[in-house]
């Protein structure tokens, strides 16, 4: 099969996926293949529960791997968490899922890419706080890091930047909101608070927040941090579950 750097093309019953070749390849939103219900214990369509037959055959959702009849499982929808090249069947449940991501896929990871400035404070374990200066945080190519970068205006060098976040390595993320507007039933995001390990010392924990320095222009940045990290943490739980 042909193979780019860090990624390998492989063909399976299921399809043709683009799968990274090491751990420092992989995107943090990955998710495993399901194992497949086995044919010979499925009798009937888990969605409208008729027999199969000869004529009504059986089809696996490549998502949630439970076994369909062709209605209720004719969606072709791109799976990019399980490094699908093309758009692969899936049942209604996970078609509808795959959808909202790839929503993400398509406009979330460009406005995480493109960045926003944020005031980066950082909390030690005696819960003291430092205001490390604003900075400019986007996510990096490979969608891997939260990096940060120094403004225009701003002289500092190298070693006075803040450490990128290695996302695999968040162990605790929460967007923060105006107190004032939750009591209106509508939030509004006023910042993001990260805890994670440290990427070459895992015993090593940080814990800063991120305030954005124009809130109106930094919200859609925020909202689309959200929805990336709330995958990320789906997808660590499948990996502790299997």
């Amino acid at each position: 099969m042909d193979e780019i750097k860090g990624k390998k093309l492989t063909k399976s019953t299921s399809g043709l996926r683009m799968i990274p070749t090491g751990e420092k390849y992989a995107s943090p939103f990955a998710l495993e293949e399901p194992m497949w219900m086995p044919d010979r214990e499925t009798k009937k369509c888990v969605g409208c529960k008729q027999v199969f037959d000869f004529l009504n055959r059986k089809h696996h959702c490549r998502r949630c791997g439970k076994c369909y009849c062709n209605r209720c499982c004719s969606n072709s929808i791109n799976l990019q968490r399980m490094y699908f090249v093309d758009p692969v069947r899936q049942c209604y449940e996970c078609a509808v899922i795959s959808k909202k991501e790839q929503e993400f896929y398509e406009r979330g990871l460009k406005v995480l890419m493109a960045g926003t400035i944020q005031n980066i404070v950082e909390e030690t374990h005696n819960n003291d706080r430092t205001d490390l200066g604003n900075y400019l945080c986007r996510l990096s190519a490979d969608y891997r890091y939260i990096e940060f970068s120094s403004n225009e205006s701003q002289t500092q060098d190298k070693e006075s930047l803040p450490r990128n976040v290695l996302l695999s390595k968040v162990t605790g993320a929460q967007i923060l909101t105006d107190s004032q507007s939750e009591s209106l039933n509508t939030k509004v995001a006023t910042g993001l608070e990260l805890k994670y390990k440290d990427e070459y010392d895992s015993a090593v924990a940080h814990h800063i927040i991120l305030h954005p320095v124009d809130q109106k222009a930094s919200m859609p940045w925020l909202i689309a941090a959200h929805k990336a990290l709330k995958m990320i943490f789906e997808s660590k739980a499948q990996s502790r579950i299997q």
